[in-house]
């Protein structure tokens, strides 16, 4: 995202808000051969292009089900919050 100006990677940095990344696939969804894993929005093909082999590797395609995952990693207590 930050690839793409779309964060920040030092304070005061302007926001691109017409890029980023949509409809990217879930955990142990079903995908077939040719079907986009996410649409990524850029200003320029380059920056596309790059962010698509980054994209691309953070995906693992398997015949296998994920395991499942708890809905939180963690938690903190309420009375803990000041």
């Amino acid at each position: 995202m930050v690839e793409l100006g779309g964060g920040r990677s030092r304070l005061g940095q302007a926001l691109d808000h017409a890029v980023g990344l949509a409809e990217v696939l879930g955990c142990g969804s079903a995908v077939e051969a040719g079907q986009p894993l996410a649409i990524i929005h850029a200003r320029r093909a380059d920056d596309a292009e790059a962010v698509q082999r980054r994209v691309a590797c953070a995906f693992r395609i398997t015949s296998e089900m994920p395991p499942s995952r708890p809905l939180w990693q963690w938690h903190v207590p309420a009375e803990r919050v000041a």
